[in-house]
């Protein structure tokens, strides 16, 4: 089984897809995407179709591109992660103030 690291190619016109990626090395998509977050080395996917790379010194500007998309996907996150926990504090407090019956159901008082 190949590393990663060792298949990505360099440059943004030589990307490869995570399917690529994945027959190329033998591992599962959710060990790729593992290997991918946790390699030493800059491997980025710019979300437009083409795949993932490692982008040479004068992709720079792919680069600040990336991090845009990263902090957007970031800041959506974190605000799927607030509306869970509304919601999830909203359940307890629904759940706290039932009380259960003998017949299984939930009387909200």
């Amino acid at each position: 089984m190949r590393q990663i690291i060792d298949v990505v190619p360099y440059g943004h016109d030589n990307a490869v897809t995570r399917v690529e990626l994945s027959r190329r090395t033998g591992l599962s998509d959710r060990d790729l995407r593992d290997q991918i977050n946790k390699s030493e080395e800059l491997i980025i996917n710019l979300q437009d179709g083409k795949g993932y790379f490692k982008p040479l010194p004068e992709e720079a500007p792919l680069v600040e591109t990336w991090v845009k998309i990263m902090r957007s996907r970031i800041c959506e996150e974190n605000k799927r992660k607030i509306s869970g926990s509304v919601s999830l504090r909203a359940a307890i407090r629904t759940v706290d103030g039932a009380e259960l019956e003998t017949s299984s159901y939930i009387v909200i008082r």
